[in-house]
C-alpha cells in the first residue's frame, strides 16, 4: 500500500518535469528556425516556474542577444556564470554582448596577489570549492593513515608525511575559498543597467549633483540602499547613487 501511494505522489512530479522538458526542447526548436521572442518567452515560463539552471539562463541570453537586447542578454548571460563560472561558452557569448555596450570602463589596477586571489574566486562557486576541500581533507587523512599505520619503510613514510602537510595546506586554503565565495554569493550583489541612460547621483536625492551617466547594458556593484535609492560602483572606482527602476539584479 505505501508503494502505490508512493508511486500516486511522484507521477505528478514525473509528468511536470516531462512537461518542462518538453517545453525546453520547443524553445530550442524554435530558437534553431529563427523564431527567437517565441524561444525567450517559453525559456521566461520555465524560470518563472522555478526551473533556474545555467543552460536555461544561457540559452535565454543568446535568445536576447539575437534579438539585439543586450541588457537582457548580459543579465543572463551573468545570472548563467554564477552558477558555471567557468563555462567557456557563457564567458565568451557575454564578452560578445559587453562588446555591444555604450560604457567601456578600465578596471582599477590590482597587486598582482589580490589578482590572483580574485581569479581564483572566479574560478568556482562554493559548492565546488567544498567538494574540494572535502578531497583534499581525506587525502590528507589516508597519507596521515599510511604514515602512521603501515609496515612502509621509514623513506615512503617520511614522504606520505610531507605530502599530508601539503593536503592539509591546500584542505585549510579550499575551506578558506569556500568561505569565501559562499560569502560573495550571498552578499555582493550587483546588478545590471535597463534604462537607456541613467545620471549617477552624489546623494540619493532627484536634486544631487550629476556625477557620471551610465548606459543600458553596464554591469554595477550594488553597495548599499536608502528606500529606492542604491549605492552603485562601477569598474574603474566610481561611486554614486541611482533608482531602483533603473536596473535589474543579477
Amino acid at each position: 500500500m505505501k508503494k502505490i501511494v508512493l508511486i500516486l505522489l511522484l507521477i505528478p512530479i514525473i509528468l511536470i518535469s516531462y512537461d518542462a522538458n518538453k517545453e525546453f526542447d520547443r524553445a530550442n526548436d524554435l530558437y534553431n528556425s529563427g523564431q527567437y521572442d517565441d524561444a525567450a518567452k517559453i525559456y521566461n515560463t520555465l524560470i518563472d516556474s522555478g526551473y533556474k539552471n545555467a543552460i536555461i539562463y544561457y540559452n535565454l541570453g543568446n535568445a536576447y542577444y539575437r534579438l539585439d537586447k543586450m541588457p537582457q542578454a548580459i543579465l543572463y548571460y551573468e545570472r548563467a556564470k554564477k552558477l558555471e563560472p567557468m563555462n567557456e561558452d557563457i564567458l565568451f557569448n557575454l564578452k560578445l554582448a559587453n562588446l555591444k555596450i555604450v560604457d567601456k570602463f578600465e578596471p582599477l589596477p590590482k597587486i598582482f596577489f589580490i589578482e590572483w586571489y580574485d581569479t581564483l574566486l572566479e574560478i568556482g562557486n562554493s559548492d565546488s570549492w567544498s567538494i574540494v576541500f572535502i578531497v583534499f581533507i581525506w587525502l590528507t587523512i589516508i597519507s596521515l593513515y599510511l604514515t602512521f599505520w603501515t609496515n612502509f619503510s621509514y623513506l615512503i613514510k617520511k614522504r606520505l608525511f610531507f605530502i599530508s602537510i601539503i593536503f592539509f595546506v591546500i584542505s585549510i586554503l579550499t575551506i578558506l575559498l569556500t568561505f569565501r565565495t559562499y560569502y560573495k554569493e550571498k552578499y555582493d550583489k550587483n546588478a545590471i543597467i535597463f534604462s537607456p541612460s541613467v545620471y549617477v547621483k552624489s546623494s540619493p536625492d532627484n536634486n544631487a549633483t550629476d556625477l557620471f551617466i551610465l548606459h543600458e547594458g553596464t554591469k554595477v556593484q550594488l553597495l548599499d540602499h536608502i528606500n529606492d535609492w542604491y549605492e552603485v560602483k562601477v569598474q574603474n572606482g566610481n561611486v554614486g547613487w541611482i533608482q531602483k527602476n533603473h536596473f535589474e539584479e543579477i
